[in-house]
Order: C-alpha cells, then structure tokens, then sequence
C-alpha cells in the first residue's frame, strides 16, 4: 500500500510540474520583455542582421519541440465509456513447504489467454494540453493454467475476473495524438486448485488485493470518439494456504504470488 501511495504522489507532483512549465513556456516570455524592452530591441535588431543570439536559439528550439502539445483544440473534461480486448498472460510463482519435513519447492507456472474488459471514467482538464482521468474497469479472461501429474493429481491455475480504479495522467503530443499512464488498486479472483484422489489437495478461491501501473497512445478521431493502445501491468498480494491428504492430515503450507501482464487496444466514446 505504501508503494501505491507514492506512487499517487509522484504522479501528481510531475502532472503539476509539467503544468507549470507550459505555463511558463507560455506567458514567460511577454512578461520578460515587459521589464527588458532594450533587450527584445537588441534582439530584434540582431534578427534582421541574420546574428541571432543563443538565448533567442534555445528559445525558438523550446517551442519548436514543444509546438505539438501547445498547438490544436483541447479535449473538454466529461465521462466516457468503452471497452478494451487483447491478450494477457497470468504468471503464478508457487512455493511450497513440506510440513512433515524435506526441501521445500518452488514452481512458476504461467497461462495464456484472451482477456476484454468494460471502462467508464470522468476526463479532467489540467490545462490546454494536460488531462487527468479517473478510471473504473471491470475484465474477464479465459486463461488457465492446468497439469496433470502421476500421483496422480490435476492442478488448475486461474484468475478469470479482475477489477480496479485508476488514475491516468495524459498529455497531448500532436491534434489528435496523446500519451497517457496508468497506475490503479484493484482486486482478483485467483482460483487455484489440485485434486486427488490418493496425495495431497487444496480448492483455494480468493479476491486479493493488487496495484497496476502501464500507459499507452490513444488516437482522437473526432470529439466522441477515441481508440487507444496499451499495456498494463498488475501485481496481486500473496495468498497462503494448506494442502491435506485424503485423511484430513495438514500437508503442505503452499505461498503464491501472482502477476499479469495485459496488451490490449480499445475504444472509447464520450457521450
């Protein structure tokens, strides 16, 4: 929870920090001339000599490179809606401790699949270039992870339902193009399994906690709609459990954490 509060911090204080600089960038420089006329005259004079000096080089080459974000109509703040599709891969890392005794072990198990997912939030303007959304997102997957072994016994991995709010900080790069990032709390559905009839079992199911972070472009066609690319990473909190044999007899005492990594496009519209 700490590194999610941090996080928060740090991406708020850069949004401010980028604010700022627009501004200055922005209406600095009539305010400088206003107290260094003779300057600006120098400058001037300097211009159509063909000699201009460097400050008035750095100067150009500022808003040069910033004339993508400064430049074209702002989104208006206001809700949206979409949906997101694309292919996720769940990472399980398992360990296990032998109660009776002997090495302990460790596996990393990893499933496959197609995750879609529903989003609805509310877009902050910050400034003419700089937004700030508050985002809410439920997902579904089909991934599984599955083995059969010979003591025999079929183990199943699986998380199929996640939510999570976020907060995605978004600059403007060009008229219709935007960078944005993404960092969130949220929980999961981990479902993890093993049957059999004669070694060890466990059937555990629990929503745990996680923090995501990611980013992506998003493209504008018009004032309502928006498609969008990214990626997204989720880390969920250890879930502890035990294992029995047939007769009831504690077994093993099984930690897992487990990750998920998440490449998706989407579509937005603002109604």
């Amino acid at each position: 929870m700490e590194k999610i509060i941090v996080c928060i911090v740090v991406v708020m204080a850069l949004l401010f920090i980028i604010r700022r600089i627009v501004r200055n960038i922005r209406y600095g420089h009539s305010t400088q001339c206003q107290g260094n006329c003779m300057r600006c005259a120098c400058r001037e004079q300097d211009q159509k000599r063909g000699n201009m000096k460097t400050h008035g080089n750095t100067h150009g080459i500022v808003l040069f490179l910033l004339s993508g974000v400064l430049a074209g109509p702002a989104f208006a703040s206001g809700w949206y809606v979409g949906a997101e599709a694309g292919t996720v891969t769940h990472t399980f890392k398992v360990h296990y401790e032998y109660l009776q005794g002997g090495t302990p072990d460790e596996y990393t198990d990893r499933a496959s699949g197609t995750m879609a997912g529903l989003i609805g939030g509310y877009r902050f303007t910050l400034a003419e270039r700089i937004f700030l959304s508050l985002q809410g997102r439920v997902s579904a997957d089909d991934a599984e992870w599955t083995l059969t072994t010979d003591e025999p016994a079929k183990l199943s991995y699986s998380l199929p339902v996640a939510y999570s709010a976020s907060l995605l900080p978004e600059i403007r790069l060009f008229d219709k193009l935007s960078l944005f990032g993404e960092i969130g709390v949220g929980q999961g559905r981990i479902e993890m399994s093993k049957s059999s009839t004669q070694a060890s079992r466990y059937d555990e199911t629990e929503w745990a906690n996680a923090y995501s972070f990611g980013g992506g472009l998003q493209y504008r066609f018009n004032a309502t709609w928006r498609l969008f690319a990214l990626y997204r990473y989720t880390s969920y909190e250890k879930v502890s459990f035990d294992s029995r044999l047939p007769d009831g007899t504690r077994w093993e005492s099984i930690d897992g954490d487990t990750t998920t990594d998440f490449y998706a496009v989407g579509l937005s519209i603002a109604p």
